[in-house]
């Protein structure tokens, strides 16, 4: 199985479905052998600071790199 790897700290977005959604990953973990998970916590100005579950198949590298970040 090929995936891209991800490291804490990339800006990410989501592949695919309804809502554009782009964060930062705060945590990767493997929950099986091969199955890795990635926490992404939100800096798109409507989901700000939700953090959300993906597979790391589910999210690919944001260009540009660094997106605008909205304080709260």
């Amino acid at each position: 199985m090929t995936f891209r790897t991800f490291r804490v700290g990339d800006i990410v977005e989501k592949v695919g479905g309804r809502a554009r959604f782009w964060g930062e990953v705060v945590a990767l973990y493997q929950i099986e052998p091969g199955e890795w998970r990635a926490d992404v916590k939100a800096i798109h100005p409507e989901f700000l600071n939700l953090v959300h579950i993906y597979d790391t198949r589910q999210i690919r590298l944001r260009a540009p790199l660094q997106p605008e970040r909205t304080q709260p």
